[in-house]
């Protein structure tokens, strides 16, 4: 059975392997009610869905229920309850597409039917088909305005597409219709958060776990204070096995605020309780990984078996390492055991950009945006390989199709400046300088950006902007050589010959063989290279 991918939403996570944790000892119903929790809270946790399917190939749960259903459907073959009934435990099996036809059958014979609505909703958001999830959830609530099950899955279609104010009104909605509906609560706190509405964010966690205490062990990440988290679990959770859970919650959730070595200190605090959980040790690794301790993320990671979870740390570690061998040899032997993963593969493309092997990375990310047309992190990095190609168009074609597909890409300073740089490429200063001025918003401090937008304003004559934004870029990196020749550059244009030699100077004592700046230098009497 395998642990969730690391990208996964934290409160899926715990979810997940929990019944991951059922599961081995032994309680098969107790890890698909955790499985079933896990795909309610986040439709598209694809191993969730695996984990399920695996259980119940074992201990042929849902299996069962579809026999029932049948029974059911014998005796009375219209009741469209039984239809929906069966769809739902059919779609949980991986049977899509059986479960649509079923889903169509129930809502032939009554049209208003709103759970048939919603299911065959749910069915389509977890297959990411969106524009058909939100006809039907619509549909369902033009019928039924108060489902309160059909304003919580909209909520969350509104929330993958990044339209915070649709998905908090949708989610108030559905606390609304049912004040004990926890995982409409949940859902809340997670966009009340995203809007940096703090002390709501934590009013409706607080009422979620009121709720269901289970919420304690899956902290929204950085919508919570872990210090909250800390003082409920220790509350809740005096036995061991509990301990070992509330550290592990709160590792978590230091981990998703970026605070590693927090996180590395709960994991171990976890593991003192239960050292021979890989779920724990792959939790630590994380946390030295993001330290760049990777040799001790390997050493963590030993015991943990050959899972896909623990697999790709290990690829991670020796890929940030430069065992770049190593990282290639465990993705294809990754690849061969789980073929067309979509984590191995971004895994894999993520490595073959830093070997520099650009066609192949873009071929790599090429068959995941396949599987996963709505994958941004795929385009975003296929937008890299093909920029370091020097393929400018197809690298601002990726760029926009990423943000499209995420709107939290849109604020992302990186992506914003790799577009801007291709847009300069093909002469589109303009743009540039606008996809330049958008990188600043997010991320006022990055130089990559002030060094951008320097060159977009003095493409377009600009140039004493230009000098400025480059000095600032300069201000916040002191060893970006680029930036200093560029200063230079646009110094000499300005006709100031004696700081456009400071300028390639500095560029050249950052960066002794640097060509151009060295060309510039020795050539003050014309114009700069």
């Amino acid at each position: 059975m395998s642990s969730p991918q690391p990208e996964t939403s934290q409160d899926a996570i715990v979810r997940s392997n929990q019944g991951v944790a059922a599961y081995q000892a032994g309680r098969p119903l107790e890890a698909l009610r955790e499985f079933k929790a896990a795909l309610d809270l986040d439709p598209w946790f694809t191993q969730a869905l695996e984990n399920l399917r695996q259980v119940d190939q074992e201990s042929g749960a849902y299996r069962r229920a579809i026999e029932a259903y049948g029974k059911a459907l014998e005796a009375c073959p219209d009741d469209v309850q039984a239809i929906t009934g069966l769809a739902e435990a059919l779609t949980l099996l991986g049977r899509d597409g059986e479960a649509e036809a079923q889903l169509r059958r129930a809502l032939k014979l009554a049209p208003a039917f709103s759970p048939a609505r919603v299911c065959l909703g749910l069915l389509y958001l977890r297959a990411d088909r969106r524009e058909e999830a939100r006809a039907e959830l619509e549909y369902a609530l033009a019928q039924e305005p108060d489902d309160a099950e059909a304003q919580l899955r909209l909520g969350e279609l509104e929330y993958k597409e990044g339209r915070l104010d649709e998905a908090i009104d949708a989610f108030r909605r559905a606390t609304q219709l049912d004040p004990q509906r926890a995982a409409a609560h949940y859902r809340l706190s997670f966009a009340l958060g995203d809007k940096q509405l703090g002390e709501e964010a934590q009013q409706a966690f607080e009422r979620a776990v009121a709720l269901n205490a289970g919420y304690l062990a899956a902290v929204p990440a950085a919508k919570v204070s872990p210090l909250l988290h800390a003082e409920a679990a220790r509350a809740s959770a005096p036995a061991p096995a509990q301990a070992a859970e509330a550290h592990a919650g709160l590792a978590r959730a230091y981990l998703a605020k970026g605070m590693a070595a927090e996180s590395e200190r709960e994991f171990r605090k976890a593991l003192a309780l239960r050292p021979q959980d890989a779920w724990l040790s792959q939790g630590l690794a994380e946390s030295l990984i993001k330290q760049h301790r990777y040799d001790e993320a390997i050493t963590a990671l030993r015991g943990c078996g050959e899972g896909l979870e623990p697999s790709l740390l290990l690829a991670s570690a020796h890929r940030l390492k430069g065992d770049f061998l190593r990282a290639r040899r465990l993705l294809e032997d990754l690849l061969a055991r789980y073929p067309k993963a979509p984590s191995a593969l971004y895994e894999l493309g993520l490595l073959q950009i830093r070997m520099e092997q650009y066609a192949l990375a873009v071929e790599t990310l090429q068959l995941l945006a396949a599987q996963r047309p709505t994958h941004a992190e795929a385009w975003q990095k296929m937008g890299v390989a093909r920029y370091l190609a020097r393929d400018w168009q197809g690298a601002v074609d990726c760029f926009d199709r990423a943000i499209q597909m995420a709107a939290r890409l849109g604020r992302d300073s990186e992506t914003r400046v790799y577009l801007g740089q291709a847009l300069s490429e093909l002469g589109r200063y303009t743009h540039a300088l606008e996809e330049a001025e958008r990188a600043l918003k997010n991320d006022p401090a990055s130089p990559m950006a002030h060094n951008l937008r320097g060159t977009a304003l003095k493409a377009l004559g600009r140039t004493e902007e230009a000098a400025e934004a480059f000095k600032r870029c300069l201000e916040l990196d002191g060893q970006f050589a680029k930036a200093a020749n560029n200063l230079g550059a646009a110094y000499f244009t300005l006709g100031r010959r004696e700081e456009a030699r400071r300028a390639f100077e500095t560029a050249l004592a950052i960066d002794p063989g640097y060509g151009t700046a060295l060309k510039n230098l020795q050539a003050l009497g014309g114009a700069p290279a």
